[in-house]
């Protein structure tokens, strides 16, 4: 995967309670771009502004871990960037605790927004200039608690509205799948995403031109920043796009009709047409994060599910329902099983 990739970029920092803590290389990019730009006229400013970043970004994932931890999500190593981890956690295969894992992120940052523009209001009479996609002139002058909030209001403000990008590495992309798995299905869901990335990535290379051509001399900047981040949007969604176009979004239903009954099987599916997948009616799901405390959990039901179910749709595609284990067979019936209980 994408991620994995981009993860190679980055340094060990050791483990915290068993989980491999990393820092990515981009992080380091923004610590040596504040410190020369800082570095002679405000060094102490630069080294707030960094600070902030740090914390922010921090905070950030810890959001996202607390959430995946109450909903008996995996441990997953945590390679910190400017905006967060690089990877959400893995959470049960359910749109909504995918969601809300995807979401809490952003919500941290907008709230650290809120809490800094509510303090800056009583100190400055400028607090729209700090709304900008570029560092704000002046902004790391003045009182040190001063350029902390409007440090913390421009990162957060910044982290927010990267996070609103629905490609990888921001979290509008994971949170906007869930919302629309119940209605599309996961594939269709993912390639949607993927196009409407694609869509925002040149807008974004677009939007960069116009602005440099309106203001060549002032907005060199930020018409270089948009189009950096429009092509980063367009490589990522092309990559998702990809990725999803390879996942066979077959349907369930109706797939092992007539196919023989796997070697040494106790039970096989029913080859009726339409109930090919049911599963017993007694077999009742709910949320990982609303199990009790000492009821087990699943092996099935685990984060990894969505890998397993893509693997047996795979070899059901490219071999045939012959080739599927009883096992595989006993997945994919709770796989139809819960698809039908989302869509009511």
């Amino acid at each position: 995967m994408f991620g994995e990739s981009t993860e190679r970029w980055s340094l060990p920092l050791g483990s915290w309670r068993g989980i491999p803590l990393r820092l990515h290389l981009s992080l380091l990019v923004v610590a040596v771009v504040v410190t020369a730009t800082t570095a002679t006229s405000n060094p102490v400013g630069g080294a707030i502004l960094f600070g902030v970043v740090l914390l922010s970004a921090m905070l950030h994932e810890a959001a996202h871990r607390v959430a995946a931890y109450r909903l008996h999500g995996a441990t997953q190593p945590l390679t910190l960037t400017p905006i967060g981890g690089l990877r959400l956690p893995s959470v049960a295969s359910d749109p909504e605790a995918q969601l809300l894992v995807a979401m809490v992120g952003p919500l941290v940052n907008l709230t650290l927004v809120v809490i800094s523009a509510g303090a800056l209001a009583y100190t400055t009479n400028n607090l729209a200039e700090v709304f900008s996609l570029t560092l704000p002139a002046g902004m790391l002058t003045g009182p040190p608690a001063a350029t902390a909030l409007k440090s913390a209001l421009w990162v957060n403000w910044l982290m927010f509205l990267s996070s609103l990008i629905p490609c990888f590495p921001f979290d509008a992309g994971p949170a906007l799948r869930a919302l629309l798995w119940p209605m599309l299905g996961r594939t269709s869901a993912d390639v949607f995403v993927a196009q409407l990335a694609r869509v925002i990535g040149w807008s974004l290379v677009a939007a960069a031109v116009i602005v440099l051509q309106a203001a060549p001399d002032l907005a060199a900047l930020a018409s270089t920043l948009l189009g950096t981040l429009g092509l980063l949007v367009v490589c990522s969604s092309q990559h998702e796009l990809a990725h999803a176009s390879r996942t066979p979004g077959v349907a369930l239903s109706g797939l092992l009709e007539g196919a023989p009954r796997p070697v040494g099987a106790k039970h096989a599916p029913s080859r009726q047409a339409g109930i090919a997948l049911e599963s017993a009616p007694d077999e009742q799901w709910r949320p990982q994060g609303l199990l009790a405390a000492d009821e087990e959990l699943d092996p099935l039901e685990g984060p990894e599910e969505d890998e397993v179910v893509d693997d047996i749709l795979a070899r059901l595609h490219t071999q045939g329902a012959e080739a599927l284990s009883e096992e595989d067979r006993r997945i994919l019936q709770r796989a139809s099983r819960r698809y039908r209980q989302r869509r009511g």
